[in-house]
């Protein structure tokens, strides 16, 4: 124990909680097309949990993981989902399916962003 307190860190916890986005770099083309569906759905409808089998408009039932053949957290796949909220929630092209969205109509955001457990960096 006296080797691992003094290696704790506040700042480690916080990556720990925000997580780490995933890397698409490697992704297919079909890939690709399969995880913006299934972001769109958990950007506009809610969050789904990553081993969760759901069924997905336009690709069909499934966890994220096994539709995208990921292996990620909760936290990472919320992580990499943000930025995509944020363009679509910042574009105005996008409004008509902002305000149309579930996650508009409950919470006046979308997913991630109304979730304020993440911690700033």
């Amino acid at each position: 124990m006296d080797k691992l307190l003094p290696l704790l860190s506040v700042e480690t916890a916080k990556e720990v909680l925000r997580g780490t986005p995933i890397d698409f770099s490697l992704f297919t083309d079909e890939q690709a097309r399969r995880c913006i569906v299934v972001m769109l759905h958990c950007i506009l409808n809610g969050p789904v949990g990553v081993n969760k089998v759901t069924t997905f408009p336009i690709i069909g039932a499934g966890s994220i993981k096994s539709i995208l053949g990921l292996n990620c957290s909760n936290n990472q796949w919320k992580a990499s989902c943000r930025p995509i909220a944020a363009h679509i929630k910042s574009a105005n092209e996008w409004q008509p399916v902002v305000v149309m969205s579930q996650q508009w109509d409950i919470r006046k955001d979308l997913w991630p962003l109304w979730d304020r457990k993440i911690m700033a960096a």
